[in-house]
């Protein structure tokens, strides 16, 4: 729009005259806004069409499915007709909004000022000191003569570097929001539930969505990678099934579920719960060192790490629960002060209630990439010391791997070649093995990084382009427009080093827009960003300044160029007034 407008605007200047002419002929305001509406129907009529195609074929049938594989995600887009019809309409409405703006200015103007090389402007008195004639001071005062032109020239400038700015910040916010969130080991291994109709690989049966239906690790695999040159550290996490004694809060809140479900079949579920007074449950043994980076909900809400030492004095449990809001089932969990009594367990626990932070993932969230919902079964935690007391044998449903210095990388593929389609069938129900952790996720965020970037400077170039040609157009126009101007100035004895000097600092005008722009912005897009990632951000955004220092580089040469076409002809040619 800024592009069209200022277009526009240096056109109204440059056929000012033939304007005046036309009415000092007798051309009436009516017959040149019909002249100026087929000017713009033809230039509509030949542009909109090919670039609505030029758009179709690069925006849709290009980029979309480049962006779509960077995103490693294959989702469902579609192309509506609803893009053609605005996208043509905006177009209209800035070629007639800025082609018949202008005519309003000459209707004002008398057909004497019209035909005038310049139309006089109501200047004024000037009460500021007189200072000596300098190169950057009358480089100055042509800036302050077409404030209007300056400004939406400027603005485009302006724009482009602040998008820069942003799409900087988003991406350095998007990287340390991500890292953090990577997990603390490298390689996390599980066997997880493969779908029958698709192949895909789900973390548990969509109607057993619990830890009682894991598989266990075979011992062969965890013997592989225990002794793997590429191994630094290795930690196992083991899990048992039990049937606990139900107690009476959890009965409580089991009847009253009960009261409001009219379902038959939730009846049937928890009828035999009820009446044998026992529930499933699994307890999941955590070795005692990772025990403190247990994630649980703190004040108001907010995750927090567990600390608490009852864990390790071998009488207390800890019950991990997701939040009953919005859920669908009576989520079985054990309040702070029941006890913990089964067959299975040679002695009595006393429990630690606590509710998950994330919803659905539980406070195993932060070790593994494992997730659990809340269903018919109680998750009980242990830290390993006590775990081991209690069951001998008990089977491994996750492996924790982290990798020698500069050797990730050969662990990520090692894994992914020895596990690579293998599984196992258990229950009549096939499982694979499923590599995640820090390594697989860094792989993948390289991946939306790439996406992220490509898409956002892609965007950010095309703007920058459009107001780089809305930059340079402006600085010729005007050269064109003030050639006798200058000339007049080299008979007063300007030389041409001063002129040279002139031009530079007023194409410089753009770059010390975009300065304040990428100040400004950058301040504002770091505590905006701050608070959205919560992470701190960088101020200064390397693409950014890049294109600032671009911005300053294309001034100059866009001065040079102005004056090597405004010396080429004689100084006696550009003073005559037919110039």
């Amino acid at each position: 729009f800024l592009l069209i407008y200022n277009i526009f605007s240096i056109t109204l200047a440059q056929d000012m005259r033939t304007f005046g002419l036309l009415r000092v002929i007798g051309t009436t305001h009516r017959q040149m806004k019909r002249l100026t509406c087929a000017q713009i129907i033809l230039i509509g009529g030949a542009a909109i069409p090919i670039g609505l195609l030029l758009g179709y074929f690069i925006g849709f049938r290009l980029l979309s499915p480049v962006f779509m594989s960077l995103s490693g995600t294959i989702l469902p887009y579609r192309f509506s007709p609803l893009i053609v019809l605005i996208s043509a309409g905006l177009t209209l409405f800035t070629l007639f909004f800025s082609a018949l703006r202008p005519l309003k200015q000459i209707k004002r103007l008398s057909p004497v000022q019209s035909v005038c090389a310049e139309p006089e402007k109501d200047c004024k008195k000037d009460r500021r000191r007189e200072i000596p004639a300098s190169p950057r001071s009358l480089a100055l005062a042509g800036i302050r003569r077409s404030r209007g032109r300056m400004l939406i020239t400027s603005l485009s400038a302006m724009v482009s570097v602040l998008l820069f700015v942003i799409v900087g910040g988003l991406v350095d916010g998007f990287i340390r929001s991500a890292l953090d969130r990577l997990g603390r080991f490298d390689i996390d291994l599980t066997l997880a539930y493969q779908m029958e109709d698709s192949g895909a690989i789900s973390v548990a049966p969509p109607s057993l969505e619990s830890p009682s239906y894991r598989a266990a690790i075979e011992p062969d695999v965890i013997e592989r990678f225990a002794s793997s040159d590429a191994v630094k550290e290795i930690y196992l996490l083991r899990f048992e099934r039990i049937r606990a004694k139900m107690m009476p809060l959890l009965e409580e809140k089991i009847r009253a579920y009960l009261a409001r479900q009219n379902s038959e079949f939730a009846r049937e579920e928890y009828k035999d719960i009820l009446d044998s007074g026992l529930i499933n449950a699994v307890v999941l043994g955590i070795p005692d060192e990772l025990c403190q980076y247990l994630v649980v909900s703190g004040e108001a809400g907010k995750p927090v790490s567990y600390d608490g030492e009852e864990l390790y004095d071998g009488s207390h449990v800890l019950c991990v629960s997701t939040a009953d809001s919005g859920q669908s089932f009576c989520s079985m969990c054990f309040y702070t002060g029941d006890v913990l009594s089964s067959e299975a367990l040679e002695r009595n626990y006393e429990v630690i209630g606590t509710e998950l932070p994330y919803g659905i993932h539980t406070a195993l969230s932060e070790l593994c990439s494992c997730e659990y919902m809340g269903s018919n079964e109680a998750l009980f935690l242990l830290p390993m010391s006590v775990f081991e007391k209690e069951f001998h044998d008990a089977p491994v449903f996750t492996l924790l791997a982290n990798a020698e210095e500069s050797m990730g990388e050969s662990l990520r593929e090692e894994v992914e070649e020895y596990t690579d389609k293998r599984g196992m069938d258990l229950n009549g129900m096939s499982y694979r093995y499923r590599a995640a952790g820090k390594l697989n996720r860094l792989a993948d965020l390289r991946v939306r990084l790439a996406a992220l970037r490509l898409t956002g400077y892609s965007l950010c170039g095309i703007i920058f382009l459009i107001g780089l040609l809305n930059m340079i157009n402006s600085a010729l126009t005007s050269m064109v427009l003030r050639r006798r101007e200058f000339a007049m100035l080299e008979t007063v004895g300007m030389t041409r080093a001063q002129l040279r000097r002139m031009l530079l600092y007023e194409n410089s005008a753009g770059g010390v827009f975009g300065l304040v722009s990428f100040a400004v912005g950058s301040v504002l897009s770091s505590a905006l960003l701050t608070q959205a990632f919560g992470v701190d951000i960088a101020l200064i955004s390397v693409p950014a300044m890049g294109i600032l220092l671009f911005l300053f580089a294309a001034g100059g040469v866009t001065a040079e160029v102005s004056y090597r076409m405004l010396t080429r002809t004689s100084l006696t040619e550009r003073v005559r007034l037919g110039e």
